[in-house]
């Protein structure tokens, strides 16, 4: 009898040290951890703990709206996870040498984990730099908010392996001369230095302007020296690079609309827990109508501060605007082909456009 109990006793304690193991470790740092709920004794659903890295960079120069509230996305995110969301950034292009595509690479290939994507070069995205795709910021919003933008943001994960959270706002692009462009004709003949790219080259043969292709960096040079008559650029870039100081008149053509992406490796977001997403995702959405407020406000000011350096501007009226829109519109059908009908339909609906062929 004293054996049978020995054994019993045994068994017991056996089953009881089995009952008290298997407790997990933390994920180590830039490891998002799974997203299972950790056993909790009183039987009450505790929330989840994690450990997550997460690598952000971003290419803006410091102060500008994006770095600013880069900073704050990270803060808050860390505060609100209670510290269990923690960030590496590299600001200012301090990982991609200010190289946008080089970025873009880094967060597709998983070397980053998030980013703020000054350049997408997928095929669908070229739809962005269509003339006049918009002429108002109404339209851009109305976009960006619906069926159209956020089928763009979800092509990403497709195309480049990243997971779309959202635009940040930068503005439109206008052109800049040595006279007024509110009438498009003016533009003919015109040396219109261009990006090099399909979608401006038809812009440049609708307005039957000759395309000149030069760098940034001696596009100043070219616009003095009348190697090129006018560009075309956002506020931001004509005012921080000059270009008001030898084409001094800035026409509100609105041609372009430009937007950066705040994107997530697709894999590392994948993997993220449930509680961790939410998190970002509600951070992000705040962050972006900031983004859009301190861009409309920041380009108020490069304009007051471009008129004191002898700027003049040309705010187009509806007649003016209609004439280049048409011209702008007109390269569509051609341009089609780059993006795919699909694309760009969704966005004709949203905009409520109908093809002309």
């Amino acid at each position: 009898m004293k054996k049978v109990l020995a054994v019993l006793l045994c068994l017991v304690m056996v089953f009881g040290l089995a009952a008290c193991g298997g407790g997990g470790s933390t994920p180590a740092n830039n490891t998002p951890a799974n997203n299972t709920p950790a056993n909790n004794a009183s039987g009450n659903d505790a929330p989840a703990k994690y450990s997550v890295k997460i690598r952000l960079a971003w290419d803006t120069r410091p102060n500008l709206p994006t770095s600013v509230l880069m900073e704050k996305f990270a803060e808050e995110v860390t505060k609100r996870s209670d510290g269990q969301i923690t960030f590496d950034t590299y600001p200012s292009g301090q990982i991609s040498e200010n190289n946008a595509q080089k970025t873009a690479s880094l967060l597709t290939d998983g070397d980053i984990d998030m980013a703020v994507l000054n350049s997408v070069t997928t095929k669908r995205w070229e739809i962005f730099k269509f003339p006049y795709l918009f002429s108002t910021l109404e339209e851009c919003y109305k976009c960006e908010e619906g069926a159209s933008g956020q089928y763009m943001l979800k092509s990403l994960e497709q195309d480049a392996n990243v997971h779309g959270l959202a635009y940040l706002d930068v503005g439109f692009r206008v052109f800049t001369g040595k006279e007024p462009f509110n009438d498009v004709k003016k533009l003919e003949g015109k040396k219109l230095r261009i990006i090099n790219s399909t979608t401006f080259t038809e812009f440049a043969k609708a307005l039957k302007a000759t395309p000149v292709s030069t760098t940034m960096g001696e596009l100043y040079t070219t616009l003095q020296n009348g190697g090129a008559d006018c560009q075309e650029n956002p506020y931001s870039v004509i005012q921080s690079q000059g270009f008001h100081k030898v084409t001094p008149y800035i026409t509100n053509t609105n041609h372009v609309w430009s937007a950066y992406v705040l994107g997530v490796n697709l894999d590392f977001w994948n993997k993220l827990p449930d509680a961790a997403k939410a998190i970002i995702e509600d951070v992000t959405k705040e962050i972006a109508v900031e983004h859009r407020k301190m861009s409309e406000a920041e380009e108020a000011n490069y304009r007051k501060k471009m008129e004191s350096e002898g700027a003049t501007f040309i705010d187009l009226n509806a007649d003016e605007l209609a004439a280049w829109v048409a011209a702008g519109r007109s390269t569509h059908q051609t341009l089609e082909s780059l993006v795919g009908a699909e694309t760009l339909d969704i966005f004709y609906k949203d905009l409520g456009l109908k093809k002309s062929w």
